[in-house]
């Protein structure tokens, strides 16, 4: 049996979210989601500036910008 210390269900934007800085401080980490990926279900999430602000400081910001994802401004 595996032991770990957080289990975030649903790995959209918010599960990533908690899951990525609890796995850097050292957490065991499990992210439990019922799709499967990659998947092409519809989101609604939109990224607010505060949103864009914490990407960044996961270090995540760059990547996803490289892929060219569609802004409103």
């Amino acid at each position: 049996m595996e032991q770990v210390d957080v289990v975030v269900v649903g790995a959209r934007l918010a599960g990533c979210a908690v899951a990525a800085p609890l796995a850097r401080a050292g957490r065991r980490v499990v992210v439990l989601d019922r799709m499967r990926f990659p998947s092409d279900q519809l989101s609604t999430h939109v990224l607010l500036p505060a949103g864009t602000s914490e990407l960044a400081k996961l270090g995540a910001l760059p990547r996803i910008l490289a892929l060219k994802p569609s802004q409103v401004r």
